[in-house]
Protein backbone atom coordinates (compact mmCIF):
# COMPACT_ATOMS: atom_id res chain seq x y z
CA UNK A 1 0.00 0.00 0.00
CA UNK A 2 1.53 3.31 -1.01
CA UNK A 3 2.25 5.69 1.88
CA UNK A 4 3.38 9.30 2.05
CA UNK A 5 6.39 10.36 4.05
CA UNK A 6 6.20 14.11 4.47
CA UNK A 7 9.27 16.29 4.20
CA UNK A 8 11.59 16.27 7.19
CA UNK A 9 13.03 19.10 9.23
CA UNK A 10 15.70 21.35 7.77
CA UNK A 11 19.12 19.71 7.76
CA UNK A 12 17.84 16.13 8.13
CA UNK A 13 18.48 13.31 5.69
CA UNK A 14 16.44 10.30 4.55
CA UNK A 15 17.56 6.95 5.99
CA UNK A 16 16.23 3.38 5.92
CA UNK A 17 14.46 2.12 9.06
CA UNK A 18 12.54 -1.17 8.98
CA UNK A 19 10.62 -0.21 12.14
CA UNK A 20 8.86 2.62 10.29
CA UNK A 21 5.63 2.01 8.35
CA UNK A 22 7.18 3.37 5.15
CA UNK A 23 10.58 1.76 5.77
CA UNK A 24 12.12 5.22 5.78
CA UNK A 25 12.56 8.11 8.16
CA UNK A 26 14.19 11.52 8.43
CA UNK A 27 17.24 11.70 10.70
CA UNK A 28 19.92 14.20 11.67
CA UNK A 29 22.73 14.41 9.14
CA UNK A 30 26.04 12.75 9.95
CA UNK A 31 28.75 14.61 11.76
CA UNK A 32 30.48 17.30 9.73
CA UNK A 33 34.24 17.32 9.15
CA UNK A 34 36.43 18.70 11.93
CA UNK A 35 36.31 22.50 12.02
CA UNK A 36 39.62 24.06 13.06
CA UNK A 37 40.11 27.49 14.63
CA UNK A 38 43.42 29.34 14.90
CA UNK A 39 43.93 29.75 18.65
CA UNK A 40 46.86 32.18 18.58
CA UNK A 41 45.70 34.74 16.02
CA UNK A 42 48.47 35.66 13.60
CA UNK A 43 50.80 33.04 15.05
CA UNK A 44 53.38 33.41 17.83
CA UNK A 45 57.04 34.21 17.26
CA UNK A 46 59.61 31.74 18.59
CA UNK A 47 62.51 34.17 18.30
CA UNK A 48 64.44 35.24 21.40
CA UNK A 49 63.47 32.40 23.72
CA UNK A 50 63.96 28.68 24.17
CA UNK A 51 60.35 28.23 25.36
CA UNK A 52 57.22 29.59 23.70
CA UNK A 53 53.86 28.63 25.21
CA UNK A 54 50.38 29.05 23.76
CA UNK A 55 47.81 28.62 26.53
CA UNK A 56 44.32 29.40 27.74
CA UNK A 57 42.39 27.19 25.34
CA UNK A 58 39.94 24.44 26.18
CA UNK A 59 37.17 22.33 24.67
CA UNK A 60 39.14 21.25 21.61
CA UNK A 61 39.26 17.55 20.73
CA UNK A 62 42.11 18.03 18.25
CA UNK A 63 45.15 20.30 18.47
CA UNK A 64 47.49 20.97 15.54
CA UNK A 65 50.89 22.61 16.09
CA UNK A 66 52.37 24.08 12.91
CA UNK A 67 55.95 25.37 13.03
CA UNK A 68 57.28 27.47 10.15
CA UNK A 69 60.78 28.79 9.50
CA UNK A 70 62.22 28.01 12.93
CA UNK A 71 65.95 28.01 13.63
CA UNK A 72 68.20 28.14 16.68
CA UNK A 73 71.01 30.45 17.66
CA UNK A 74 73.19 27.32 17.41
CA UNK A 75 72.65 23.59 16.92
CA UNK A 76 69.25 22.88 18.47
CA UNK A 77 67.05 20.00 19.65
CA UNK A 78 63.42 21.22 19.52
CA UNK A 79 60.59 19.52 21.39
CA UNK A 80 56.86 19.96 22.08
CA UNK A 81 55.51 19.90 25.63
CA UNK A 82 51.89 19.65 26.79
CA UNK A 83 50.46 21.59 29.76
CA UNK A 84 54.03 22.54 30.84
CA UNK A 85 54.34 18.92 31.99
CA UNK A 86 58.00 17.87 32.08
CA UNK A 87 57.38 14.50 33.74
CA UNK A 88 57.82 11.13 32.01
CA UNK A 89 54.45 10.95 30.24
CA UNK A 90 55.55 11.14 26.59
CA UNK A 91 56.14 8.29 24.18
CA UNK A 92 56.77 8.34 20.41
CA UNK A 93 57.78 5.50 18.13
CA UNK A 94 58.77 6.14 14.55
CA UNK A 95 61.54 7.12 12.15
CA UNK A 96 64.18 9.74 12.15
CA UNK A 97 66.06 10.34 8.92
CA UNK A 98 69.46 11.96 9.18
CA UNK A 99 70.79 14.06 6.30
CA UNK A 100 73.88 12.72 4.53
CA UNK A 101 77.07 14.70 4.07
CA UNK A 102 76.66 14.53 0.30
CA UNK A 103 73.62 15.56 -1.74
CA UNK A 104 73.66 12.20 -3.50
CA UNK A 105 74.57 9.95 -0.58
CA UNK A 106 72.10 7.81 1.36
CA UNK A 107 71.41 9.23 4.81
CA UNK A 108 70.91 7.31 8.04
CA UNK A 109 67.41 5.97 8.72
CA UNK A 110 66.62 4.64 12.17
CA UNK A 111 63.62 3.28 14.03
CA UNK A 112 63.46 4.81 17.48
CA UNK A 113 61.32 4.93 20.58
CA UNK A 114 60.92 8.36 22.18
CA UNK A 115 63.13 9.74 19.42
CA UNK A 116 65.60 9.61 21.14
CA UNK A 117 64.40 8.64 24.62
CA UNK A 118 63.36 12.18 25.53
CA UNK A 119 60.74 11.65 28.22
CA UNK A 120 60.02 15.27 29.21
CA UNK A 121 58.46 16.26 25.85
CA UNK A 122 57.94 15.08 22.27
CA UNK A 123 61.22 15.14 20.35
CA UNK A 124 60.74 16.63 16.86
CA UNK A 125 64.24 16.73 15.38
CA UNK A 126 67.82 17.89 15.56
CA UNK A 127 69.73 20.60 13.66
CA UNK A 128 73.50 20.60 13.55
CA UNK A 129 73.79 24.26 12.49
CA UNK A 130 72.12 27.58 13.29
CA UNK A 131 71.22 28.03 9.60
CA UNK A 132 68.94 24.98 9.51
CA UNK A 133 65.23 25.72 9.19
CA UNK A 134 62.49 23.66 10.91
CA UNK A 135 59.02 23.20 9.43
CA UNK A 136 56.26 20.69 10.19
CA UNK A 137 53.11 19.77 12.05
CA UNK A 138 52.12 17.78 15.12
CA UNK A 139 48.59 16.63 15.96
CA UNK A 140 47.19 15.80 19.40
CA UNK A 141 43.95 13.80 19.47
CA UNK A 142 41.44 13.38 22.33
CA UNK A 143 42.85 16.65 23.66
CA UNK A 144 39.70 17.46 25.62
CA UNK A 145 39.58 14.09 27.40
CA UNK A 146 41.05 12.92 30.68
CA UNK A 147 42.54 9.81 29.10
CA UNK A 148 45.56 9.05 26.95
CA UNK A 149 46.11 11.50 24.08
CA UNK A 150 47.41 10.00 20.80
CA UNK A 151 49.88 12.17 18.90
CA UNK A 152 51.44 12.18 15.44
CA UNK A 153 54.44 14.26 14.38
CA UNK A 154 55.99 15.17 11.03
CA UNK A 155 58.80 17.70 11.29
CA UNK A 156 61.87 18.29 9.17
CA UNK A 157 64.92 20.55 9.11
CA UNK A 158 66.24 21.92 5.85
CA UNK A 159 68.79 19.73 4.09
CA UNK A 160 72.01 20.35 5.99
CA UNK A 161 74.56 17.77 7.12
CA UNK A 162 73.46 15.76 10.18
CA UNK A 163 70.00 17.32 10.42
CA UNK A 164 67.04 15.07 11.14
CA UNK A 165 63.52 14.61 9.84
CA UNK A 166 61.14 12.94 12.28
CA UNK A 167 57.98 10.96 11.48
CA UNK A 168 56.29 9.24 14.41
CA UNK A 169 53.20 8.33 16.37
CA UNK A 170 52.79 8.05 20.10
CA UNK A 171 50.85 9.28 23.08
CA UNK A 172 50.80 11.50 26.15
CA UNK A 173 49.53 9.90 29.36
CA UNK A 174 48.67 13.05 31.33
CA UNK A 175 45.13 12.87 32.70
CA UNK A 176 44.19 16.54 32.23
CA UNK A 177 42.67 18.01 29.10
CA UNK A 178 45.14 19.92 26.95
CA UNK A 179 45.09 23.64 27.80
CA UNK A 180 48.55 24.66 26.57
CA UNK A 181 51.36 23.57 24.29
CA UNK A 182 54.97 24.74 24.33
CA UNK A 183 57.71 24.68 21.71
CA UNK A 184 61.03 24.34 23.52
CA UNK A 185 64.68 24.05 22.60
CA UNK A 186 67.95 23.39 24.37
CA UNK A 187 69.11 26.79 23.03
CA UNK A 188 67.14 29.90 22.06
CA UNK A 189 65.32 30.16 18.76
CA UNK A 190 66.28 33.11 16.58
CA UNK A 191 63.49 32.76 14.01
CA UNK A 192 60.23 30.99 13.35
CA UNK A 193 56.51 31.12 14.04
CA UNK A 194 54.18 28.61 15.66
CA UNK A 195 50.48 28.39 14.82
CA UNK A 196 48.18 26.36 17.06
CA UNK A 197 44.78 25.27 15.78
CA UNK A 198 41.95 23.71 17.81
CA UNK A 199 39.36 21.41 16.28
CA UNK A 200 36.01 20.05 17.45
Amino acid sequence: TPAVLTVGANGTTLVADSAEATGLKWAAAGASPIAYTLINAGGTSLSGSNTTTISGFSGYNFIKIYIFGASGTAAIIPRIRINADSSSKYFVSGLYIQSPASTYALGNIAVQNNLPDTADAFYIGYASTASSILTGVGTIEAANSTGIKPISIQYAFSAQTDNQRVIGNGYYTGSSAVTSVSVIGDVNFDAGTVYVYGGV
